[in-house]
C-alpha cells in the first residue's frame, strides 16, 4: 500500500461536526457602516473580526528596530531589483515561454523564471504530493495573488488545470498563442450559465489529457494574511465527487513587507513581491480526502478547511470572499 493509500485511509482521523449554520453568514447586507467594527457582516459570533484576517498596511507593524533598519538598508537595492524583476516578469518572461514551449521545456522555464524573480517554492511535511490518479483536485488556502504562479515551480502548467474568470480570458488566450500548454476552464458568472462551469470542468477532467493533470484551486476564493484564520471554502469544487488533497500554504517574504493588502490592487502587490530579496512559498500536502456517502458538499468543504487551518495553526471562519469584497469597499 502506497503512502497516499494510507493517507486516504487516515481521513477518519479528521471527523468533524457538520458545518456551522450559514443562514446568517451567507447573507451580505448592503448597508455600509462608517466604522467596520459596527458592521455585523464583519463580526461573526465566536470568530475574530473579519478585518483581522487581512493586512492593513504594506509595512508589517510591531517589528523589531533591527528589522526596520534592515528594510531601510535594503530599500534602494529593492527598488532597483524590483523594477528589473517587474520588467522581466511582464515583458521578457512571457515571450520566453514560447521558446521553451517549442522544445517542450516548460518545467525548466518555470524553474528559471522562479529563480530570476525571487520565487522559492517548496514542498514541506511528511506527506507526498498526490499523483493525478490519486487526487485529481488540489485545494490550497490563498495568501498572495501569485500563489498559483509559485506552485508552477512545483507542478508545471503541463500538469495542471486552471479555473479562471472571463475577465482573464484575453490574458489566457495570449499565453496560449505564445505556446503555454495550460488547460483553462472559464468560470461562468452569469447565474443562468453557472451550471456550464461544472459541466465543462468535469468534461475536461474526465478527458484523456485531463486525467494526467490536476485541478489546482484556492478554496477560499480570496487572499488572507495567513496569520489569523481561513475564509470559508467555496463548496463548488467539493461537488465534483473527486478525491481532494488539501495543501497548507505558508508565505515568507523575509523582510517586514506585506505582499497583499485588501485596499490595494494587484500591480502594487506584484511590485511588493518583486521588491523582496526573495519570497519562500511552502506548500504542505495533507492527507487525501474523499467525500463520504452521506456527506454534504458544505461538510466536505469544511472538513478540508479545518484540516488546513489545523495544519497552519489558524482558525476556521464562516466569512466568505463576498465579505472581503464588501470590506474592500469600506477600507479603500
Amino acid at each position: 500500500m502506497s503512502n497516499i493509500d494510507k493517507s486516504v485511509e487516515s481521513s477518519s482521523d479528521y471527523e468533524y461536526s457538520s458545518y456551522p449554520s450559514l443562514s446568517s453568514s451567507d447573507e451580505i447586507s448592503s448597508v455600509i457602516y462608517d466604522d467596520p467594527n459596527d458592521d455585523p457582516d464583519f463580526n461573526h459570533p465566536g470568530e475574530p473580526p473579519l478585518i483581522q484576517l487581512f493586512n492593513k498596511s504594506r509595512i508589517v507593524p510591531n517589528q523589531s528596530i533591527k528589522s526596520y533598519i534592515l528594510l531601510a538598508l535594503w530599500a534602494p537595492f529593492g527598488l532597483i531589483i524590483g523594477s528589473l524583476r517587474f520588467v522581466l516578469l511582464f515583458i521578457i518572461a512571457m515571450p520566453l515561454l514560447m521558446i521553451f514551449s517549442i522544445f517542450n521545456a516548460e518545467p525548466l522555464y518555470w524553474k528559471t523564471v522562479m529563480r530570476a524573480v525571487g520565487f522559492k517554492p517548496r514542498l514541506t511535511g511528511n506527506i507526498p504530493l498526490a499523483k493525478p490518479e490519486e487526487a485529481s483536485i488540489l485545494v490550497c488556502n490563498h495568501v498572495t495573488d501569485i500563489d498559483a504562479i509559485a506552485f508552477f515551480g512545483i507542478v508545471p502548467t503541463t500538469g495542471l488545470i486552471e479555473l479562471t474568470t472571463r475577465f482573464l480570458r484575453p490574458l489566457v488566450d495570449w499565453a496560449k498563442e505564445l505556446g503555454w500548454k495550460v488547460i483553462v476552464v472559464i468560470r461562468e458568472t452569469d447565474p443562468a450559465k453557472r451550471h456550464l462551469t461544472r459541466e465543462n470542468l468535469l468534461r475536461v477532467m474526465d478527458s484523456e489529457e485531463g486525467k494526467k493533470r490536476q485541478l489546482f484551486i484556492h478554496g477560499e476564493g480570496a487572499t488572507t494574511n495567513g496569520h489569523v484564520g481561513l475564509l470559508r471554502y467555496n463548496k463548488f469544487v467539493f461537488t465534483l465527487n473527486k478525491p481532494v488533497q488539501p495543501l497548507a500554504l505558508r508565505v515568507y517574504p523575509h523582510i517586514p513587507i506585506n505582499i497583499d493588502c485588501p485596499s490595494r490592487n494587484m500591480f502594487p502587490s506584484l511590485f511588493a513581491f518583486c521588491f523582496c530579496p526573495h519570497v519562500t512559498y511552502e506548500f504542505e500536502p495533507l492527507p487525501v480526502q474523499k467525500r463520504k456517502h452521506s456527506e454534504s458538499a458544505e461538510d466536505f468543504a469544511f472538513r478540508c478547511q479545518k484540516m488546513t487551518a489545523d495544519a497552519l495553526g489558524l482558525c476556521c471562519t464562516t466569512y466568505s470572499y463576498k465579505h472581503k469584497n464588501k470590506l474592500k469597499r469600506v477600507v479603500r
